[in-house]
């Protein structure tokens, strides 16, 4: 087994034998499975660095077949949800579903992390909202945030289309999924920046509706349900 240190987030764990746990931990490589020996003893305190909800370092014997565990040998925890905030625990309920083998996309790892430094009850909707996009971006359905998905113009852009991104003026789909406003396209437009720009640059106020539309995408095009 080769040993490295990895980044990752616990997503999920379930009693092993007497005192292990097997944890699954999403990283930049895809979702890791690692046994944690002896961490469910009293004198273990190791066990606080696996609360689902932790973002962390961890110090991993890598197995070299996919089938079979990895092995923890110790971590260290840098980020834990508050999961007892409702508007926290709504953004974990979207992280562990699109943390999923199926639906698990490495590329997303990165914005998790930021999120994960950053989430508060009053930005967490936004980082919601900011992740599910990315999440669709990742997924192949959206080509571009910020230009027309037809001319790659980035000048009167009047709609955006889930299946494509953004369009201009000339080549608006006459009937689109949605039709949104200015507001509501500059949180699309936003999302393809840093996490930082996109809180400072869009409009809370409209974030509930993106959300709902994009809740409706993802019932009808994905098993991501929320």
């Amino acid at each position: 087994m080769a040993e490295k240190i990895i980044k990752g987030i616990v997503i999920d764990r379930f009693n092993f034998r007497d005192f292990d746990l097997i944890v699954s931990l999403a990283t930049n490589f895809g979702v890791i499975k690692m046994v944690a020996r002896g961490v469910r003893r009293p004198t273990s305190k190791n066990i606080y660095i696996l609360n689902p909800g932790c973002l962390g370092e961890f110090e991993i014997f890598l197995a070299r077949y996919s089938n079979k565990l990895s092995k923890l040998k110790k971590g260290e925890c840098f980020f834990n949800l508050d999961l007892n905030d409702k508007k926290i625990y709504a953004f974990w309920k979207l992280v562990s579903q699109i943390t999923r083998e199926t639906n698990f996309v490495p590329k997303i790892f990165p914005i998790l992390e930021q999120s994960f430094a950053k989430i508060n009850s009053k930005n967490a909707d936004a980082i919601k909202v900011y992740t599910i996009i990315n999440w669709i971006k990742f997924n192949g359905w959206i080509a571009n945030l910020t230009r027309c998905r037809v001319c790659k113009t980035n000048q009167r852009l009047i709609n955006f289309n889930f299946y494509g991104g953004m369009e201009c003026v000339y080549h608006q789909n006459p009937k689109p999924f949605f039709r949104f406003g200015r507001k509501e396209l500059e949180i699309f437009y936003w999302s393809s920046s840093n996490l930082n720009t996109f809180l400072e640059k869009v409009d809370f106020d409209y974030i509930y509706l993106v959300f709902e539309i994009l809740k409706q995408f993802l019932k009808q095009n994905s098993y991501i349900f929320l």
